[in-house]
């Protein structure tokens, strides 16, 4: 992952987390469980840490989104982006890091 598209990535999250909150989708949701009793709101954090993160492992057995390169980064955003937008009618076009956005 390069420069560019880390800020793009950090930007979506941004973005994703106030989305899903409004949406009525939160972490709870996410899990399918009641591990949570209250209602737990996503942030950027969470966001890169529950799902960016599992997607990268579960792909391509990185701890850290800093160990892919980039076309893995782009391999697991999209996988994510679809996921989001088909479980929760969310869609958060990603930024795009070619225009500085």
């Amino acid at each position: 992952m390069n420069k560019n598209q880390r800020g793009a990535l950090h930007l979506w999250f941004s973005r994703l987390a106030p989305a899903l909150n409004d949406s009525g989708f939160d972490v709870k949701d996410y899990f399918n469980v009641s591990q949570f009793q209250q209602p737990c709101p996503w942030t950027d954090y969470n966001v890169k840490e529950i799902m960016f993160k599992r997607i990268a492992a579960a792909m391509f057995g990185v701890d850290s989104s800093e160990n892919l390169d980039s076309n893995q980064f782009n391999q697991v955003q999209q996988v994510m982006e679809r996921n989001i937008a088909e479980n929760t009618g969310v869609y958060i076009e990603f930024p795009s890091y070619e225009k500085g956005e």
